[in-house]
């Protein structure tokens, strides 16, 4: 986990479907879902950094 020191905070909207997933993952892994979020997104942006982005899904 980063320094907490120079942390900031964001909030963000998530589906149910999505808060089941990290509600069940925080579970599983030991942690406040708050600090699951925090650490999917920390991986999340460490592995893909600036260069991801969405599918975009043909109509």
């Amino acid at each position: 986990m980063p320094d907490k020191s120079k942390s900031i905070n964001v909030n963000v909207a998530v589906n149910e479907h999505n808060n089941r997933l990290l509600t069940a993952s925080a579970k599983k892994n030991g942690r406040a879902k708050l600090r699951e979020a925090e650490a999917r997104l920390a991986h999340h942006l460490n592995v893909f950094g600036a260069d991801w982005a969405q599918m975009k899904v043909p109509k």
